[in-house]
């Protein structure tokens, strides 16, 4: 299995085992942003899972943004959930590590928007 990362190789040369120029923390810049990414989350994934759902659709579309965007952390750190759905401790760890270093504060939206009391 493997994705590219702009002009970065991924690839799982083993199970458990991520190979790539990108993961490296040394060729790795944090990204500052006005705003803490927004992953797909961990409940919704899992939820997706449990429900059969094939999960490799979401995982291409995650790699495309990466592509797209190599300081995507959202997208790695759903890619890591999702390696931990999966039961790939190892790329699990390789992937949260880079999505960590890019960015270490992430948000989730609401379920339900917030109401104003006024709007009661």
């Amino acid at each position: 299995m493997a994705f590219s990362v702009r002009s970065h190789r991924v690839r799982v040369t083993q199970p458990g085992r991520l190979e790539n120029a990108f993961l490296d923390p040394r060729r790795r810049r944090p990204v500052t942003r006005a705003q803490p990414a927004i992953p797909i989350g961990l409940p919704i994934l899992v939820k997706m899972a449990f429900d059969g759902a094939d999960l490799t659709s979401v995982w291409n579309t995650l790699v495309d943004r990466i592509n797209n965007d190599p300081y995507d952390a959202a997208a790695l750190i759903d890619l890591s959930t999702i390696a931990h759905i999966q039961g790939r401790p190892g790329d699990r760890i390789a992937l949260q590590n880079a999505a960590l270093e890019l960015q270490r504060v992430y948000r989730q939206l609401p379920k339900y928007p917030l109401r104003m009391a006024s709007d009661c």
